[in-house]
């Protein structure tokens, strides 16, 4: 297998922090160029996995840079949705799901940084849904800013509301897992 192949998960998860600012950038001057952005980042977070769990390309590396580059693109749509709903509830949400998600992903960096790769945080089936769920929310809050329906509004608010709720069940878990078991390195 060739280096370009070998590199190429990581690539694809570093992209996305790439283009975290160009979606911020892209949302200021046409949020449908915006949604387009994050659509792409959304899918390369499914293609990414894909090509490694498929080549078995898993790697210290790939399980710190791939929450990264969620994380990354993420939180610029949260900002985004927050910006274009000043609601508390809305920010509640996100509020919660960001100060999760830096917690955990600053245990990640310290546990890479410090090469302790066998207690990587494995990520959990409930982790994934929380994902999934808030990719969706995003994508759907940000198609009622391109064309606002009721209908769209409330499914994409129903839907971060259970994404901030899987967060705080799903960080209740990584929070009773012991520091010091192995774990398996895996890909978020």
């Amino acid at each position: 297998m060739g280096p370009l192949i070998t590199h190429l998960p990581n690539t694809i998860s570093a992209l996305r922090m790439v283009l975290a600012p160009v979606f911020l950038y892209a949302t200021a001057i046409d949020i449908r160029l915006g949604l387009m952005i994050f659509i792409i980042s959304a899918l390369s977070d499914w293609l990414d996995g894909y090509i490694a769990k498929s080549l078995d390309l898993s790697s210290p590396l790939g399980a710190l840079l791939d929450p990264l580059g969620d994380k990354a693109i993420s939180w610029a749509a949260l900002c985004v949705i927050c910006q274009q709903y000043p609601l508390a509830s809305i920010w509640i949400a996100s509020s919660l799901i960001i100060i999760r998600d830096v917690i955990i992903t600053t245990k990640r960096i310290r546990q890479y940084k410090a090469n302790k790769f066998d207690t990587q945080f494995a990520v959990s089936t409930l982790a994934k849904i929380k994902t999934v769920l808030l990719f969706s929310a995003q994508i759907t809050l940000m198609l009622n800013i391109v064309n606002e329906n009721g209908l769209v509004y409330i499914t994409g608010s129903m839907l971060l509301y259970a994404s901030s709720l899987l967060t705080l069940i799903s960080f209740g878990h990584y929070l009773k897992r012991p520091e010091v078991a192995e774990r398996k390195i895996t890909r978020e």
